[in-house]
């Protein structure tokens, strides 16, 4: 085990690190948007008037507009979603680093440091 395969195996983990902080970022970004949309909808007496109102979703870097109704459904869908990717993501982390953990002990263990 070279230490130029365990630096590789660091990069690795740094860019997964980066990768899973901007999916937990988002992650909770979708979450706080729903919880808005939420609290306004229990303030309201009729829901399905609520759910006609219109609103603008970002698509692609563009905005579209649509109305509230479909995009509870979306923003839950993409809530669900980004949990599942941010728990892969979280176990490959996982996994590496503990990879990263075995090499060094067998690289310390070679090299008598």
């Amino acid at each position: 085990m070279s230490t130029q395969h365990i630096e590789a195996k660091y990069q690795a983990v740094q860019q997964l690190q980066k990768r899973l902080q901007t999916f937990k970022n988002e992650h909770e970004e979708t979450g706080l948007v729903l919880k808005q949309i939420e609290d306004i909808k229990k303030t309201k007496k009729n829901d399905s008037e609520f759910d006609k109102r219109t609103c603008y979703r970002s698509v692609g870097g563009s905005l579209v507009e649509t109305n509230v109704g479909e995009v509870i459904p979306h923003l839950t869908e993409k809530l669900s979603k980004l949990g599942s990717v941010i728990m892969e993501l979280q176990q490959d982390y996982n996994d590496l680093t503990e990879e990263i953990r075995q090499d060094a002990i067998e690289y310390q263990k070679n090299t008598g440091k």
